[in-house]
């Protein structure tokens, strides 16, 4: 729970921040360098340095983080063994598919002049077309009574959840639309 609240707190501040030193000047970031450029003038020479380090501990949280949650998610959709204490002898596939998601996000690093912003907005719109989706599986689930038996959605929870993958569909087809525009 911290963890979450943390990592919310963070981005909260890192958008204040950006708003109020970069939007307001009418700095445009759109790679890497450019943020670390756009810290220059508050931090100096040290600015590209302190870029760089917390560019590499988001890369590898973030790396380590998708592919652990990557392999969790397919194991379990495959009914094999899924656990970080077991060895790679008792459990392969789902050591396997780390290292695979870890060797897929290297390689695609280390292509110059790889559109690096283009790829994460991309996969960010591509997420919020899929997700309402995701979201109407899982209220299928959470209504199965033969599934959940006594713990099925009550009414309240079930408007709620409607409430929500309808504002979530309709925000997501509108960021689609000014996107494209």
């Amino acid at each position: 729970m911290f963890g979450s609240f943390w990592t919310d707190f963070v981005a909260y501040f890192i958008i204040v921040s950006c708003a109020a030193t970069l939007y307001v000047k009418g700095i445009r970031i759109e790679s890497a360098s450019d943020a670390a450029l756009a810290l220059a003038p508050l931090l100096g020479d040290f600015s590209k340095h302190l870029f760089a380090w917390g560019l590499l501990n988001a890369s590898l949280l973030g790396v380590s983080v998708i592919s652990m949650g990557t392999a969790y998610a397919l194991t379990e959709v495959l009914g094999t063994e899924r656990k970080v204490n077991a060895t790679f002898l008792e459990a392969p596939l789902f050591y396997s598919i780390i290292g695979v998601c870890i060797a897929i996000c290297t390689i695609l690093v280390l292509i110059p002049n790889f559109p690096m912003l283009f790829i994460l907005t991309a996969t960010q719109a591509l997420n919020t077309l899929i997700l309402p989706f995701i979201f109407l599986v899982l209220l299928k689930l959470i209504n199965n009574k033969e599934l959940m038996g006594e713990h099925v959605n009550g009414r309240l929870s079930n408007i709620m959840a409607w409430i929500t993958i309808g504002s979530f569909t309709i925000i997501s087809l509108i960021m689609m639309v000014l996107m494209i525009l």
